[in-house]
């Protein structure tokens, strides 16, 4: 995070999902920042897709 916005222009919100890939050390890092974390809301049920 500190690489992609360099400068002090971090954004105040980094939406994103619960899928496990984001660690305590990110989370951490993240709100160390300042930048208040968004997380998706569960997915309820199977999604359907159709292929037009």
């Amino acid at each position: 995070m500190t690489e992609a916005f360099p400068g002090g222009e971090e954004p105040r919100y980094l939406h994103r999902d619960r899928d496990g890939t984001y660690g305590i050390e990110f989370r951490e890092r993240v709100q160390s920042l300042g930048i208040r974390e968004v997380v998706s809301a569960k997915q309820s049920g199977r999604t359907r897709t159709s292929s037009a």
